[in-house]
């Protein structure tokens, strides 16, 4: 295994000689053996400087003495140590996520405060093939579906994985015939976590059917991570040419379904994941594949329609639009308000919130409008039928329900659209939309403010 190593690093180049590697050592047999085979490693191959990185998480009885013997090791080897302590462990989506986040945050943080070039972490070739079968369990889509990478990176910090060709037991092997010491978690021995479960039971009935299947799901898994970076590269092609960002500060992007509808059925099915994993689940929200599927489906039929998913988001189909929205479409409820003075606030129904605030120049940004102090108070509220906005200096005008026709905007979406009108009643800003005439003001020596909005 010491020569297997020593090649991988001779032909994979990870670092340069100048390089200061950080290790993510446990205290168990993989991390160990990792930093024992990065010792071993002859003058020309070994990196500049080795630390080691060790976080408490004080779920066992146990983890002050493997804190500590890890430690003893470094003082022993003169490596330099750092550890990081989990005072407060907290979950809401469950200890084994919550734990992985903090251990993470402190690895990350470490490797970026002490300058190191890299974290080493001792994923091997069993991790890859647990992980993909947990996601193949839990029911990842393909875009998911990558496996564990030799090099990536996190927060700016460069990761590389050195043991991934190598699987669990010729690691355990290793240490035992060279010695290495290490301190096993015992929680790793049951089968409350899906992880040992799949460790435990079916990675070594895979084992038995294939001897080879570390090397076979390491060529599987690189065809994988091909077939998402050429799907990653096609789909940042086509993507631009069905979003809207029209008042994207309110709605977030917008799917144009007939420029969507003209793309292949894969190609559809791609740039719509891509749209919900921007605008839906990287804000928190969810959706199954058989939801994804659905509206695929019901996406090719006529007519206006809503979906309504789980933590009170809502996919509404509006014209030939697709919009999302975190909270429920309410037809009831108007925005009404005002801001009569500096520093006033007012939340808006998407979440958003326009402030008053002080300015010194008079240009304004797509996000702002400037107002004259002689236009306080502010009536901030939903549309009315009749409302007009100022177009040009001629003093022409345009009915604001026309400009939400020509912007494909629903009736019931229109409600949660606000409005901003000074004392005299004129509308100023469709906020999102469109400015009227009004708020180019000329420069005197009145004084001014700006109302600004803010996407949350």
């Amino acid at each position: 295994m010491e020569q297997a190593f020593k090649q991988i690093i001779e032909k994979q180049g990870y670092w340069r000689g100048q390089d200061r590697v950080l290790v993510a050592v446990s205290g168990g047999v993989d991390s160990m053996v990792l930093l024992a085979l990065l010792q071993r490693l002859p003058q020309y191959l070994r990196p500049a400087e080795i630390g080691v990185a060790h976080f408490n998480h004080h779920l066992r009885v146990e983890a002050d003495d493997d804190a500590q013997a890890v430690a003893n090791y470094c003082q022993q080897h003169q490596l330099s140590f750092y550890l990081g302590e989990w005072l407060e462990p907290t979950s809401e989506n469950g200890i084994e996520a919550a734990a992985r986040q903090a251990r993470y945050d402190f690895l990350l943080a470490t490797a970026k405060e002490q300058q190191y070039d890299m974290l080493l972490t001792a994923h091997h070739g069993d991790d890859q093939v647990e992980t993909l079968l947990i996601k193949l369990i839990r029911g990842s889509s393909l875009q998911n579906m990558v496996g564990i990478r030799p090099v990536s990176w996190r927060e700016d910090v460069k990761i590389v994985r050195p043991l991934l060709a190598f699987n669990k037991a010729s690691i355990e092997n290793w240490a035992t015939n060279q010695h290495v010491p290490y301190w096993e978690d015992a929680s790793n021995q049951q089968d409350n976590y899906l992880r040992n479960r799949v460790r435990h039971h079916l990675v070594p009935q895979i084992a038995n059917e294939a001897p080879h299947y570390v090397e076979k799901w390491a060529d599987f898994t690189n065809q994988l991570n091909l077939a998402n970076d050429l799907i990653k590269t096609r789909v940042s092609e086509l993507y631009p040419q069905c979003v809207v960002t029209v008042a994207q500060q309110l709605y977030g992007e917008q799917l144009d379904l007939l420029k969507w509808r003209e793309f292949s059925e894969a190609e559809r099915y791609f740039l719509l994941s891509e749209f919900f994993q921007r605008n839906l689940i990287a804000k928190g929200g969810t959706l199954s594949q058989r939801q994804l599927q659905q509206m695929i489906s019901d996406l090719t039929t006529a007519g206006e329609q809503v979906w309504t998913l789980a933590d009170n988001w809502c996919v509404q189909k509006s014209y030939h639009f697709l919009k999302l929205s975190n909270q429920q479409l309410s037809p009831s409820e108007k925005i009404a308000g005002s801001i009569s003075q500096l520093g006033d606030q007012f939340t808006l129904p998407n979440d958003g919130l326009l402030m008053l605030e002080e300015t010194q120049k008079l240009t304004q940004e797509r996000d702002e409008v400037i107002i004259p102090l002689d236009w306080l108070p502010l009536t901030v509220r939903s549309y009315e039928p009749g409302d007009r906005f100022v177009l040009d200096a001629s003093g022409q005008t345009k009915k604001v329900s026309r400009l939400f026709i020509d912007k494909k905007i629903s009736k019931t979406e229109r409600l949660n659209i606000p409005l901003v009108l000074n004392r005299h009643d004129e509308v100023v800003w469709i906020v999102g939309f469109r400015k009227s005439y009004l708020s180019i003001v000329p420069e005197t020596d009145k004084i001014f403010y700006k109302l600004t909005y803010y996407k949350r």
